[in-house]
């Protein structure tokens, strides 16, 4: 039994949690599926990363593979002949990269949007960094709430002005705060963060308004 580097096939490291093997996975899928690569190994290589896939997504496979890598590595010339080839560990890891490379062939056999919509749950992913951002986005301090919340607050200003039929430079203006304050060094940071911060922000105003308008008048 051929002992392959799964971790270099994806390109990740052997300490790579589930989401960058299933984000290794996503890229390279849109790289080397042959719907979309045109070398002539393009079936043959897609495959091999799948199988990796397969094998690292499943927790369980993942320890089996990391436990034989390691004695292989550690063996020079290792072969798989005579007690090796009895041994439990190395049959019960046949089976599991058999199982792994059938379903690598099935993916080659499915269109690529269907495997990253079905298959990675791209849908998902979507929809969870629309919400809470991107997975590496930056800690977000308190002055960063606070900047977001000055964005939320232009965005309701500009709303209300809209309202009133000022016209089309509010709208220009609620769209570049909204994007401005959707991203932190370049990454998405999310609706949930950037509504919460506006509606906090919003309503301190609101208080510091009434509070000055009461002031004024009494």
């Amino acid at each position: 039994m051929q002992i392959k580097d799964y971790y270099s096939i994806l390109g990740v490291s052997k300490t790579a949690a589930s989401d960058e093997i299933k984000k290794a996975f996503r890229d390279k899928a849109k790289a080397y599926h042959p719907d979309v690569c045109k070398r002539p190994d393009a079936h043959q290589r897609f495959v091999e990363i799948a199988e990796a896939y397969e094998v690292l997504k499943d927790p369980d496979a993942r320890k089996s593979y990391d436990s034989l890598f390691n004695q292989a590595a550690k063996t020079t010339n290792h072969t798989h002949t005579g007690r090796d080839a009895r041994d439990r560990a190395y049959q019960d890891f046949e089976r599991t990269q058999q199982r792994a490379k059938d379903k690598a062939e099935n993916y080659a056999k499915m269109d690529l949007e269907d495997l990253i919509t079905r298959i990675l749950g791209f849908t998902y992913e979507l929809g969870r960094i629309a919400l809470v951002g991107e997975r590496d986005k930056p800690e977000i301090t308190f002055g960063g709430y606070i900047r977001l919340g000055l964005f939320g607050l232009l965005i309701t200003v500009c709303i209300v002005l809209l309202f009133t039929g000022i016209g089309t430079i509010p709208g220009i203006v609620i769209a570049r705060a909204a994007y401005l304050g959707m991203k932190k060094d370049g990454k998405f940071i999310g609706i949930v963060p950037f509504l919460v911060s506006t509606l906090i922000t919003d309503a301190v105003f609101a208080a510091i308004l009434v509070s000055v308008t009461y002031s004024l008048f009494h």
